[in-house]
């Protein structure tokens, strides 16, 4: 399983050093290989691109992610809380289960904010991956 995670992380350009290994890391975590979880982290990136901020290491940024209770909505959450750094366990990060696939990251000490919404159609074509359709749909476990 690790293998097949470094050979996934390794097959992805454009990411730094530090990015492929927070990446590898999440995939060890996360358990299972889907598109929520990935979709996630690269959605946590271009958060943190986009307020020119870096990984939360203190308590200076938190997220409110609005993610239903469904299984690939936690997925998504995963990505978002290893991109970002901002998690339930630190209580950086809190949920509004509003069944949305959006977040707001907020650096606190910029006074910024951003907000990410996943695209409906990334969404249509992650649910018709063969992840889900081989294997979900048909009750197959994630693993």
């Amino acid at each position: 399983m690790f293998d097949k995670h470094r050979e996934i992380v390794n097959s992805i350009e454009n990411l730094t050093n530090e990015e492929r290994e927070f990446l590898y890391s999440a995939l060890n975590m996360h358990g299972h290989i889907c598109d929520g979880m990935p979709m996630g982290y690269v959605a946590g990136l271009a958060a943190l691109k986009a307020l020119g901020t870096s990984r939360e290491r203190n308590m200076d940024k938190f997220v409110i992610i609005n993610v239903g209770d469904k299984h690939a909505a936690g997925c998504f959450a995963d990505g978002v809380q290893f991109a970002t750094g901002c998690t339930f366990g630190k209580g950086l990060m809190k949920k509004e289960a509003k069944g949305k696939w959006t977040f707001t990251l907020v650096d606190k000490v910029k006074e910024k904010a951003v907000k990410v919404k996943i695209r409906p159609e990334l969404l249509q074509k992650a649910f018709k991956a063969p992840f889900i359709t081989d294997y979900r749909i048909k009750g197959v476990k994630p693993t």
